[in-house]
């Protein structure tokens, strides 16, 4: 080997070895963020809860008349679990998801969707940006010197705190949803749910609720 052929060898073996040894940018958008789009079919889940998700179970997380204002990201809904038992407490029904149901939910787990204004009666709620909310309760050197919840009102002084819904999921069949709705409205004040709604003739509709937390 040459001198030359030996130096070119050596500058073509360690431009290799840096590429490989280089660190990978990642992107700033969340790939399941960036990929995940709701259906025509998730938006009219949507649409039913909002005719469907019933009062508060206490007086001081009331909404009636304020104004519903719903997070424009979904829930990640890690810690639920769709199959745990209490269906049929504080409602009319014991009626439950089925296993098809709840493995749906289980695989839409951790996948965050962005949601847009549009489904429903469009009066009747407002969407707001999940980073705004994610300002008024920051830690650490981010965090405001006001308390949360008082900025929020004081910006939102109609508003019964905010909703956040999960990615709704589904059956084989495709008549029978299931999603995770959280509402915080105070440090003191809030609930999640699961919600089991079902198709009949066209239209899907509220057939049951259980409460999963309340504080």
């Amino acid at each position: 080997m040459s001198c030359r052929t030996g130096i070119v060898f050596w500058l073509a073996l360690l431009t290799c070895v840096s590429a490989r040894s280089a660190p990978q940018m990642k992107s700033s958008v969340s790939p399941s963020e960036e990929t995940c789009e709701l259906t025509d079919i998730d938006y009219a889940i949507y649409g039913a809860l909002l005719q469907g998700m019933g009062g508060p179970e206490d007086p001081e997380e009331a909404w009636s008349g304020k104004d519903l204002l719903i997070l424009s990201t979904t829930a990640d809904a890690g810690n639920v679990d769709a199959r745990r038992g209490g269906w049929g407490f504080r409602s009319r029904s014991k009626e439950r998801p089925g296993e098809e149901t709840a493995a749906d939910f289980n695989a839409k787990k951790g996948i965050r969707c962005k949601v847009k204004p549009g489904f429903g009666d469009p009066k009747a709620y407002s969407i707001i940006p999940s980073d705004e909310t994610d300002q008024y309760f920051a830690t650490g050197k981010d965090k405001k010197a006001k308390d949360g919840w008082t900025a929020f009102y004081e910006k939102h002084p109609h508003a019964g705190g905010f909703w956040q819904f999960s990615r709704p999921a589904y059956n084989l069949a495709g008549d029978e949803a299931l999603v995770y709705v959280s509402h915080s409205c105070g440090w003191l004040c809030g609930t999640g749910h699961l919600y089991l709604l079902r198709r009949d003739g066209g239209h899907w509709k509220v057939n049951n609720r259980l409460m999963l937390w309340i504080s």
